[in-house]
């Protein structure tokens, strides 16, 4: 069964390709969530900050909880931070949730192609959403650290 994924299109408080969220096909998404669900509630495209785009995953045999999407929503802290603190003794478990409590990072995220006409990119800044297969995402999931 298709699946979708909600990634940061914008840098706010995610890091702009940050996956937010994989969803079940049957999933509902509200006007904050997608540009399409926002023009449906009414409101204006010129007050639309494109803060999120959805990539819908055509696959029928996958679902969204292989673990090569599940890494999508992986927490992220840069080692060296990690690193520091065990050097300096600190409870790093307490400085995990201190500097990362709403797992706002993720260790990987989607590097959307170069080319401005590849056509998910051309569908995400035109509509705010796209239908694709895993294939052709994979290759642009890339691993911070």
């Amino acid at each position: 069964m298709p699946f979708s994924l909600q990634m940061k299109y914008s840098q706010n408080t995610f890091r702009k390709g940050d996956c937010v969220g994989v969803n079940p096909d049957s999933f509902a998404y509200f006007n904050g969530d997608c540009l399409s669900k926002w023009l449906e509630s009414g409101l204006s495209i010129d007050d639309w900050r494109y803060p999120f785009a959805i990539i819908y995953i055509t696959n029928e045999d996958m679902d969204g909880t292989e673990p090569e999407v599940l890494i999508l929503t992986e927490e992220y802290l840069p080692n060296e931070d990690i690193v520091e603190q065990v050097r300096l003794g600190n409870d790093v478990e307490q400085f995990i949730k201190d500097n990362n409590p709403e797992e706002f990072n993720r260790r990987y995220y989607i590097d959307l192609p170069e080319d401005y006409n590849h056509p998910v990119r051309k569908q995400l800044r035109e509509v705010g959403e796209s239908s694709t297969t895993w294939s052709v995402i994979e290759p642009y999931i890339k691993r911070r650290d």
